[in-house]
């Protein structure tokens, strides 16, 4: 290696942030999953399975 990685003093409050961004969007992820949406309008939930369809 030509080039020293930095020292974790430098990098920690980065690495910490990384962390928590992971776990944010894991933890988002898991409840987006768990959640039940009831669509009462025909219209917006036909465009709504039509856009879930699609991903």
């Amino acid at each position: 290696r030509a080039k020293q990685p930095p020292a974790f003093d430098d990098v920690k409050d980065q690495a910490k942030q990384a962390v928590i961004r992971d776990k944010y969007f894991a933890m988002v992820k898991d409840l987006r999953a768990a959640a039940k949406v009831e669509i009462p309008d025909e219209k917006l939930k036909a465009a709504v399975d039509t856009m879930e369809a699609g991903k």
